[in-house]
């Protein structure tokens, strides 16, 4: 089975819904954020490049694209897929 992706369109809405912060900063309940949206292993006092917040999305995506395609009975289209894995990420 072939590697899936998000198509482009999607990647962009998931950058605009989210932002780019290159300086961490508390989401509204608290956690550590920084770059479009990443949380994991985020403490006070980091900062990200937009170059690094590209990379760290298309590894941080595959994770969530490989959940959206487990949790599927159907093949999505790439529309589809798209937005399922942005809803998710967010």
């Amino acid at each position: 089975m072939e590697k899936k992706t998000i198509n482009q369109a999607g990647i962009e809405l998931l950058k605009e819904f989210e932002g780019f912060r290159e300086k961490a900063y508390q989401d509204i309940v608290g956690v550590w954020t920084i770059g479009y949206g990443f949380t994991k292993n985020v403490k006070e006092g980091d900062t990200m490049s937009r170059a690094q917040a590209e990379k760290r999305l298309k590894a941080e995506l595959q994770e969530y694209i490989n959940g959206v395609l487990e949790a599927c009975k159907v093949e999505p289209n790439e529309n589809q897929l798209a937005a399922m894995v942005v809803f998710a990420f967010n």
